[in-house]
C-alpha cells in the first residue's frame, strides 16, 4: 500500500464521522424544541390549574357546592385552547372521630383518553360551624384542548 491508499482511507474515514456528527447535530436539533416546549405547556397548565382552584377558593366557589356557578368561573377562565376537569370531594367530621365522604361533585370533560394533562389538588374548609366541620378535597385537571 503507498501512502496514497493511507490518505485516502483517513479522508473517506474523516468524511464518514462528520456525516453521522451532522445527523445526530440535525436529530438534536430537531428534538429539541419539542422537548422545550411539552415542559413549557405542561408547566404553563400547572399554572393554569393552580389559579382556577385559587380563585374558585377565593371566591367561594368551592364552598357552595354547586356545580354550574364552579363550571362557569372556570370558563371565563380558561382559553378556548384549555380543556379541564374538575373533580371536587367533601367529608363531614363525625363527632365519633374520623371523617367520612358525603359528596362528590364531578365538572368538565373526561380525560381517560388524554396522554398528558396537568393535576393540581387544594384542601380547603367548606363549613366551619359550632355544629358541623366539613372540609373538601378539589381535584383541577388542565390539558391543551
Amino acid at each position: 500500500m503507498g501512502s496514497n491508499s493511507k490518505g485516502f482511507i483517513f479522508t473517506l474515514d474523516a468524511l464518514l464521522a462528520a456525516i453521522v456528527l451532522l445527523v445526530a447535530a440535525g436529530a438534536y436539533g430537531a428534538l429539541s424544541p419539542q422537548m422545550e416546549k411539552s415542559a413549557s405547556s405542561y408547566l404553563l397548565e400547572k399554572k393554569q390549574a393552580d389559579d382556577f382552584l385559587s380563585v374558585l377558593d377565593r371566591a367561594g366557589d368551592l364552598q357552595s357546592q354547586n356545580t354550574t356557578r364552579m363550571a362557569l368561573a372556570i370558563n371565563s377562565l380558561a382559553s378556548n385552547s384549555t380543556a379541564w376537569n374538575l373533580t371536587v370531594d367533601y367529608y363531614a367530621y363525625s363527632p365519633g372521630g374520623g371523617f367520612s365522604k358525603n359528596l362528590t361533585l364531578t365538572s368538565g370533560e373526561s380525560y381517560s383518553q388524554v396522554k398528558t394533562f396537568a393535576v393540581s389538588d387544594r384542601v380547603f374548609i367548606a363549613v366551619a360551624s359550632k355544629s358541623t366541620n366539613q372540609y373538601g378535597v378539589a381535584r383541577m385537571v388542565v390539558w391543551p384542548g
